[in-house]
């Protein structure tokens, strides 16, 4: 997937060379700059991609939560049971 860089790499190595810059070296730190900015960037596929985990992460622990409610409900039935058979 091509995307666009958020840097206008011209306007950028322009300003560089009417401070003085070289082409050369205009050219070189606007490409520098754009690849630094371009490769911390988030995509929108990149988000999406994210929450898909974080919502499949929540998921689990909601059932593994509700296992452990379930086996703590049928222990606490059988101490209930127990005692109510030892002190009836």
């Amino acid at each position: 997937m091509t995307t666009t860089s958020v840097i206008d790499t011209l306007s950028y190595a322009r300003r560089l060379k009417e401070a003085g810059f070289t082409d050369r070296q205009a050219e070189a730190q606007a490409d520098v700059l754009r690849d630094i900015i371009d490769s911390n960037l988030v995509t929108k596929t990149d988000l999406q991609i994210a929450v898909k985990e974080l919502e499949a992460k929540i998921e689990a622990s909601k059932n593994d939560t509700i296992k452990w409610v379930a086996a703590m409900l049928i222990g606490q039935a059988a101490v209930i049971a127990a005692l109510i058979k030892v002190m009836g």
